[in-house]
């Protein structure tokens, strides 16, 4: 064999070789992503701080357009914030709703909406202050600013030693108020929302309003009251005497089963601001590959976040009633004419009260809900199988 055939044969042999080296080596790195694969990851760098939407080129959850449907609920501390002087936005209360939600997701942005049902119970501490002596003192079970009262004495229902009956002016005074309001409310969220996609995880932020709108709800207040009897035979006050009804700091509590008009113009509807930050969590879905399961189309999102929800216009009530309800105009005309039995006076709870936001004290004040708390929602969607882009023969 000649020269010039040996390195025609050497560089024919080199060209076939070619081929398989490289093979070999796609082969070798075949195995490395084979393992890679199993750790889910494109790379062992980091693998465990990476999120779905980092780990190679698949479609993401938050890529594209997703429609899903689920519930949350919600609850934190509520109060009512004002300026009312003499009314306290402590202690407050709670409040807590239930929701069906539909979401529009469109990339890293999202709508949601849905219809829900709500609850709420706020106390206010009164000041006696607040309250003028004529609104909260009464003379014979008639308010004290009311002078026709004044001049009436009650018959005294007990025998005197000489056969007579006594006559006398039965006061109450009324204080150390503490007025509490429940309301249920229909509701219907409107919100868009925004995914932070990070190493740390999945966050999210939220804006809107919510309409609140009452649909019932009650009001109950309760008070202390006091009885004294000043007789026209005896000097001076007659004091702690239980067979005449005159005690001292008598617990009250008036029930008044009615909702309270605090809404928009003294209405029912209330348009509350709504912002709302948490995390979610994504517990069925693995890493998106070429060949998924039916159940691996199944998407559910777990959600952890904080809210607040303020009403962004004033709210008013229509502050017609009084504070203490006084007798009827009948039994009024009865106490004037010493024809009224002693014992209607004596019971306290006789008594009817009202909350302060329906009385003429809060009607030049603006006021507005505030609830703060933590609210737990869960989404699901079935989304449709999904293509790998640019993976390897392991669809990673």
């Amino acid at each position: 064999m000649s020269r010039l055939q040996r390195y025609i044969l050497l560089l024919t042999l080199s060209l076939i070789a070619l081929p398989g080296l490289g093979q070999r080596r796609y082969s070798a790195s075949d195995r490395v992503e084979h393992k890679l694969s199993k750790v889910k990851g494109f790379s062992t760098r980091d693998v465990d701080n990476k999120t779905d939407a980092f780990l190679g080129l698949h479609a993401s959850l938050y890529d594209g357009s997703h429609h899903l449907v689920g519930f949350s609920v919600d609850g934190g501390w509520s109060t009512y914030i004002h300026r009312i002087p003499g009314v306290g936005l402590t202690p407050g209360g709670g409040a807590a709703s239930a929701k069906f939600l539909y979401e529009y997701q469109f990339g890293h942005i999202f709508l949601q909406t849905g219809l829900g049902f709500g609850f709420q119970q706020v106390s206010s501490s009164l000041t006696d202050s607040l309250i003028s002596p004529g609104e909260r003192i009464f003379y014979n079970g008639i308010r004290s600013d009311d002078p026709t009262g004044m001049g009436y004495l009650l018959i005294d229902p007990l025998v005197n030693a000489d056969g007579t009956h006594s006559r006398f002016m039965m006061k109450h005074v009324f204080g150390d108020r503490t007025d509490m309001a429940r309301q249920y409310y229909a509701q219907l969220p409107l919100n868009v929302g925004y995914y932070i996609v990070g190493p740390a995880g999945i966050g999210f932020i939220m804006l809107g309003a919510q309409l609140n709108y009452i649909v019932m709800g009650s009001t109950t207040v309760k008070a202390k009251g006091t009885s004294t009897g000043l007789f026209e035979d005896y000097i001076g006050v007659v004091t702690d005497v239980d067979g005449h009804g005159f005690r001292t700091d008598v617990p009250m509590e008036h029930t008044n089963n009615k909702y309270m008009p605090l809404g928009i113009g003294g209405g029912r509807l209330d348009v509350l601001g709504h912002l709302e930050g948490g995390y979610e969590f994504n517990t069925f879905q693995t890493i998106r590959e070429y060949r998924i399961s039916r159940s691996d189309n199944t998407d559910c999102r777990i959600r952890f976040s904080a809210y607040l929800d303020i009403s962004l216009p004033g709210l008013s009530t229509k502050g017609a009633e009084s504070m203490y309800e006084v007798l009827s105009p009948e039994e009024e005309y009865a106490v004037k004419n010493g024809n009224l039995p002693p014992s209607r006076l004596t019971d306290f709870h006789s008594f009817g009260m009202n909350h302060v936001l329906m009385t003429p004290v809060a009607s030049n004040y603006k006021v507005r809900n505030l609830t703060v708390g933590v609210r737990f929602s869960v989404l699901f969607s079935m989304q449709a199988k999904e293509h790998c882009i640019l993976c390897d023969p392991w669809r990673h």
